[in-house]
Parts: C-alpha cells; structure tokens; sequence
C-alpha cells in the first residue's frame, strides 16, 4: 500500500519512523525513513514499510512518501493513517 503525507512542522526521521511504527502497529526497526537523494547503497530495501521524505516550501514542510509491503497486517486507509500519523 502507497501512502502519500504532507506535515505542517518539520519532523526528525527518527520521529518519522516512530509515528508510521506505531500507526501500522510494527516495531520501530521495522520503518526505513530515507532522503530520496541518499545513497541507495546505504537503503534497507528490505524494511516492511519505506518512507522517503522531502522538504518542501510554502505552508507545509515534508512531502512523505510511504510504502507498506503487502505483510504489513495495519493498512489503514490513507486518511486513517494521516490522522494517526498528525
């Protein structure tokens, strides 16, 4: 399941990854929170659920993109996640 989020307040990745963890009801070290532009070396392509993160301008600061894979049992829909996620 892809997800698409955007966020009022910039948000730490560690953050990030505890939010969507809790959200999706899997363990912390189950999220990979990336920069898009990062080394792809350095990715855990493996990670049940993937969120790259961009800054953006105007009245909101992050653009989160977040992929769930099919084993993830929580797959709410995308304004259910958005509304635990805020």
């Amino acid at each position: 399941m892809t997800y698409n989020l955007l966020t009022v307040d910039a948000v730490s990745p560690e953050a990030m990854a505890a939010a969507l963890a809790g959200c999706l009801g899997i363990a912390v070290g189950d999220v990979e929170v990336a920069d898009p532009d990062g080394d792809p070396d350095l990715r855990n392509w493996d990670a049940p659920v993937s969120c790259e993160h961009r800054a953006v301008h105007g009245d909101v600061a992050w653009s989160l993109d977040v992929y769930a894979q099919e084993h993830v049992a929580d797959q709410p829909l995308e304004s259910d996640l958005a509304a635990r996620f805020a």
